[in-house]
């Protein structure tokens, strides 16, 4: 007798490890932002959002604060493939800091963040069988 496989419950597995893959890539890219920006009052790195299919603007507030992720229409764990999730900071001296107006970051910092994660999802990625 031959064995029965079912496409549609295989493509939910694999689909679930996609899933907990974008999870993960959004939680440590978040992390990431936070631990490599430049810290005066700590507003700059309290300011970082995640956007599900948008984006929307928060201003942290000043001091050591939380690293919990925190986002506009976006609920940590609940990641799922077909959407858009940005990082973003809404500051208007975001854009100085990342291009380099900060002792503490070089110019390029959130790039080179950016390209390090697309390299670790691509690699992470090719583990999924």
């Amino acid at each position: 007798m031959a064995k029965k496989v079912t496409i549609g419950q295989w493509s939910n597995e694999l689909r679930d490890d996609y899933e907990r893959l974008l999870q993960a890539a959004v939680l440590h890219t978040d992390s990431m932002l936070k631990e490599e920006s430049p810290v005066d009052t700590g507003r700059f790195r309290n300011s970082w959002q995640i956007g599900e299919n948008g984006t929307g603007e928060y201003e942290g507030e000043e001091g050591g604060g939380e690293n919990e992720p925190r986002g506009m229409n976006y609920n940590p764990g609940n990641e799922k493939i077909g959407n858009t999730y940005t990082i973003h900071n809404s500051l208007p001296y975001a854009e100085a800091l990342a291009t380099g107006h900060s002792k503490q970051a070089s110019p390029g910092w959130i790039e080179q963040i950016a390209k390090d994660m697309q390299s670790w999802v691509n690699q992470n990625a090719g583990n999924i069988k």
